[in-house]
Protein backbone atom coordinates (compact mmCIF):
# COMPACT_ATOMS: atom_id res chain seq x y z
CA UNK A 1 0.00 0.00 0.00
CA UNK A 2 1.09 3.28 -0.73
CA UNK A 3 -0.01 4.72 2.84
CA UNK A 4 0.50 2.86 5.97
CA UNK A 5 -2.10 1.04 7.62
CA UNK A 6 -2.15 3.73 10.82
CA UNK A 7 -2.60 6.86 8.27
CA UNK A 8 -4.97 5.00 6.27
CA UNK A 9 -7.38 4.72 9.94
CA UNK A 10 -6.48 8.19 10.75
CA UNK A 11 -8.10 9.34 7.27
CA UNK A 12 -10.87 6.79 7.60
CA UNK A 13 -11.68 8.76 10.90
CA UNK A 14 -12.00 12.27 9.01
CA UNK A 15 -13.57 10.39 6.35
CA UNK A 16 -16.53 9.35 8.60
CA UNK A 17 -16.83 12.34 10.74
CA UNK A 18 -17.06 14.32 7.44
CA UNK A 19 -19.53 12.28 6.00
CA UNK A 20 -21.54 12.12 9.59
CA UNK A 21 -20.68 16.48 9.68
CA UNK A 22 -22.43 16.63 5.98
CA UNK A 23 -24.95 14.39 6.55
CA UNK A 24 -26.52 16.42 9.22
CA UNK A 25 -26.02 19.25 7.52
CA UNK A 26 -27.50 18.07 4.36
CA UNK A 27 -30.60 16.59 6.72
CA UNK A 28 -31.20 19.84 8.72
CA UNK A 29 -31.60 21.59 5.49
CA UNK A 30 -35.15 19.72 4.83
CA UNK A 31 -36.50 21.63 7.67
CA UNK A 32 -34.85 24.90 6.30
CA UNK A 33 -32.57 24.64 9.04
CA UNK A 34 -29.48 26.40 7.75
CA UNK A 35 -26.32 25.36 10.32
CA UNK A 36 -24.31 27.75 8.36
CA UNK A 37 -25.83 30.35 10.65
CA UNK A 38 -25.15 28.45 13.89
CA UNK A 39 -21.28 27.13 12.86
CA UNK A 40 -19.95 29.80 10.12
CA UNK A 41 -17.31 27.15 9.15
CA UNK A 42 -18.76 24.72 8.46
CA UNK A 43 -18.48 26.12 4.70
CA UNK A 44 -14.58 24.47 5.74
CA UNK A 45 -15.81 20.59 5.19
CA UNK A 46 -15.71 21.59 1.19
CA UNK A 47 -11.67 21.48 1.75
CA UNK A 48 -11.71 19.00 4.50
CA UNK A 49 -13.18 16.75 2.01
CA UNK A 50 -9.21 16.59 0.28
CA UNK A 51 -7.66 15.41 2.57
CA UNK A 52 -10.35 11.78 2.81
CA UNK A 53 -9.95 11.86 -0.90
CA UNK A 54 -6.64 12.44 -1.90
CA UNK A 55 -5.89 9.28 0.05
CA UNK A 56 -8.74 7.31 -0.56
CA UNK A 57 -7.19 8.06 -4.94
CA UNK A 58 -4.16 6.68 -3.79
CA UNK A 59 -5.23 3.47 -2.23
CA UNK A 60 -8.01 2.96 -4.52
CA UNK A 61 -5.03 3.04 -7.19
CA UNK A 62 -3.43 0.58 -5.11
CA UNK A 63 -6.02 -2.01 -4.99
CA UNK A 64 -7.56 -1.55 -8.49
CA UNK A 65 -4.28 -0.48 -10.11
CA UNK A 66 -3.56 2.83 -12.06
CA UNK A 67 -4.82 1.74 -15.69
CA UNK A 68 -8.28 3.12 -16.11
CA UNK A 69 -10.39 -0.09 -16.03
CA UNK A 70 -13.80 -0.68 -16.77
CA UNK A 71 -14.02 -3.03 -12.99
CA UNK A 72 -11.74 -0.20 -11.29
CA UNK A 73 -14.92 -0.05 -8.38
CA UNK A 74 -15.06 -3.71 -7.79
CA UNK A 75 -11.84 -4.05 -7.69
CA UNK A 76 -11.69 -0.69 -5.47
CA UNK A 77 -14.72 -1.59 -3.07
CA UNK A 78 -14.04 -5.41 -3.18
CA UNK A 79 -12.82 -5.60 1.05
CA UNK A 80 -15.99 -3.62 1.80
CA UNK A 81 -18.38 -5.34 3.09
CA UNK A 82 -21.27 -5.46 0.37
CA UNK A 83 -23.25 -2.85 1.96
CA UNK A 84 -20.60 -0.60 1.64
CA UNK A 85 -20.89 -1.30 -2.34
CA UNK A 86 -24.70 -0.94 -2.25
CA UNK A 87 -25.20 2.61 -0.42
CA UNK A 88 -21.95 4.30 -2.58
CA UNK A 89 -24.09 3.81 -5.19
CA UNK A 90 -27.42 4.52 -4.10
CA UNK A 91 -25.53 7.99 -2.35
CA UNK A 92 -23.89 8.71 -5.62
CA UNK A 93 -27.12 8.53 -7.73
CA UNK A 94 -28.67 10.25 -4.38
CA UNK A 95 -26.17 13.51 -4.51
CA UNK A 96 -26.62 13.72 -8.59
CA UNK A 97 -30.23 13.99 -8.38
CA UNK A 98 -29.72 16.06 -5.41
CA UNK A 99 -27.53 18.57 -7.39
CA UNK A 100 -29.89 19.52 -10.13
CA UNK A 101 -33.07 19.15 -7.70
CA UNK A 102 -31.40 21.98 -5.83
CA UNK A 103 -30.35 24.36 -8.94
CA UNK A 104 -34.14 24.10 -9.47
CA UNK A 105 -35.27 24.64 -6.27
CA UNK A 106 -32.49 27.97 -6.40
CA UNK A 107 -33.88 28.95 -9.67
CA UNK A 108 -30.22 28.84 -10.88
CA UNK A 109 -29.56 31.66 -8.48
CA UNK A 110 -28.10 32.21 -5.46
CA UNK A 111 -29.36 34.05 -2.49
CA UNK A 112 -28.12 37.63 -1.43
CA UNK A 113 -28.10 40.90 -0.73
CA UNK A 114 -28.60 43.46 -3.45
CA UNK A 115 -28.68 47.38 -2.06
CA UNK A 116 -29.02 45.63 1.55
CA UNK A 117 -32.14 43.88 1.27
CA UNK A 118 -32.40 39.80 0.42
CA UNK A 119 -32.85 39.39 -2.95
CA UNK A 120 -31.96 36.47 -5.19
CA UNK A 121 -28.71 37.29 -7.89
CA UNK A 122 -27.19 35.51 -10.91
CA UNK A 123 -23.58 35.68 -11.28
CA UNK A 124 -24.09 38.92 -8.92
CA UNK A 125 -26.96 40.13 -11.53
CA UNK A 126 -30.11 40.80 -9.54
CA UNK A 127 -33.43 38.98 -10.55
CA UNK A 128 -35.63 39.74 -7.91
CA UNK A 129 -36.49 40.38 -3.56
CA UNK A 130 -36.82 37.90 -1.87
CA UNK A 131 -38.91 37.83 1.89
CA UNK A 132 -36.91 37.00 5.11
CA UNK A 133 -38.72 33.25 4.64
CA UNK A 134 -37.71 32.84 1.17
CA UNK A 135 -34.07 33.93 1.54
CA UNK A 136 -33.67 31.57 4.60
CA UNK A 137 -35.40 28.61 2.24
CA UNK A 138 -32.85 29.79 -0.41
CA UNK A 139 -29.60 29.64 1.85
CA UNK A 140 -30.79 26.40 3.10
CA UNK A 141 -31.61 24.66 -0.84
CA UNK A 142 -27.32 26.20 -1.24
CA UNK A 143 -26.19 24.26 1.85
CA UNK A 144 -28.31 21.06 0.47
CA UNK A 145 -26.41 21.24 -2.87
CA UNK A 146 -23.16 21.56 -1.30
CA UNK A 147 -23.64 19.04 1.71
CA UNK A 148 -24.87 16.88 -0.95
CA UNK A 149 -21.36 16.44 -2.69
CA UNK A 150 -19.74 16.91 0.04
CA UNK A 151 -21.49 13.50 1.13
CA UNK A 152 -20.73 11.57 -2.09
CA UNK A 153 -17.26 12.27 -1.88
CA UNK A 154 -16.76 11.73 2.11
CA UNK A 155 -18.81 8.44 1.78
CA UNK A 156 -16.80 6.90 -1.46
CA UNK A 157 -13.54 8.03 0.41
CA UNK A 158 -14.56 6.25 3.80
CA UNK A 159 -15.57 2.93 1.22
CA UNK A 160 -12.21 3.09 -0.14
CA UNK A 161 -10.09 3.87 2.61
CA UNK A 162 -12.14 0.47 4.81
CA UNK A 163 -11.93 -1.48 1.91
CA UNK A 164 -7.77 -0.76 2.06
CA UNK A 165 -8.05 -1.50 5.71
CA UNK A 166 -9.93 -4.67 5.42
CA UNK A 167 -7.03 -5.68 2.32
CA UNK A 168 -4.67 -8.46 3.72
CA UNK A 169 -1.51 -7.74 5.57
CA UNK A 170 0.42 -9.26 2.90
CA UNK A 171 -1.97 -7.61 0.16
CA UNK A 172 0.35 -6.61 -3.47
CA UNK A 173 -1.21 -4.94 -6.48
CA UNK A 174 -2.24 -7.12 -8.80
CA UNK A 175 -3.30 -5.67 -12.17
CA UNK A 176 -4.63 -8.80 -13.56
CA UNK A 177 -6.94 -9.36 -11.36
CA UNK A 178 -10.55 -10.33 -12.98
CA UNK A 179 -8.90 -9.90 -16.04
CA UNK A 180 -8.82 -13.41 -17.52
CA UNK A 181 -5.43 -14.82 -19.73
CA UNK A 182 -4.65 -14.12 -23.11
CA UNK A 183 -6.60 -16.99 -25.23
CA UNK A 184 -8.94 -18.08 -22.56
CA UNK A 185 -12.88 -18.01 -23.25
CA UNK A 186 -15.22 -15.82 -20.66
Amino acid sequence: MSISRPFILLFLVIAWCGFAASLVTHTATFWTINLENQFPYLWMLNFVVFLAAAPAIAVGRDLAGASRRPDYWKLALRYTPPIFRYATYVIFFYGFVNFFVCLWLLDFATPGYFHGQTALLEHGAFLRYLTAVEFQKKQAYEVRLFSGGQMIFFFISAAILTSAKNAPADFERDVNVLIPPVGSVR
